[in-house]
């Protein structure tokens, strides 16, 4: 059932219908809340950012920083991780050499490494640097499966260090 009345009063005995009002607008449009708007949102963000944002942190002076003891190469190799055993002697021949040849950068890849050290020393040790950069690059890339890495990492270790002591000079 649906009820249906009348609303206009019973007071007005004959209502005339009226022109329609039009569009409501303000008097003057003004721009002032927009502005106004624009700038407190903009405060707010600032502030939000500042209040988040860190400070620098403040390292005391003549405090060493702790270093971990080097993970040995069977603990990793016992993990099953030969690649970051092959990677990591790999990284410390490179840097090795870096230091004793400044053309041979670290960021070079072995055959320019090579290279550069056959350019500037030429009584280097290429045949060993060459076989031994070569084979970690295979372990530290999974393409020779299979190998011992524990004496080229150990093999790589020694070239490093006497790269280091000689100054990249030929073997003695």
């Amino acid at each position: 059932m649906v009820r249906i009345a009348s609303v206009i009063p019973d007071t007005l005995t004959a209502p005339q219908p009226q022109p329609s009002l039009g569009i409501l607008r303000l008097g003057r449009p003004t721009a002032i809340p927009v502005f106004a708007a624009v700038v407190l949102s903009a405060g707010l963000l600032f502030g939000l950012i500042t209040w988040r944002r860190r400070g620098a942190r403040r390292v005391a002076a003549g405090l060493a920083l702790a270093r971990d003891a080097e993970i040995p190469d069977q603990r990793w190799l016992a993990a099953g991780e030969p690649k970051a055993v092959a990677a990591r002697a790999a990284q410390r021949l490179r840097h090795a050499l870096a230091r004793a040849i400044p053309d041979a950068r670290e960021a070079l890849s072995t055959t320019e490494a090579l290279a550069a050290v056959e350019r500037a020393r030429p009584d280097a040790p290429l045949r060993d640097l060459r076989d031994l950069l070569q084979a970690l690059d295979q372990v530290a890339f999974a393409t020779a499966h299979g190998v011992d890495v524990a004496p080229l990492a150990a093999r790589a270790r020694a070239l490093a260090r006497e790269l280091s002591t000689n100054g990249g000079g030929a073997k003695q």
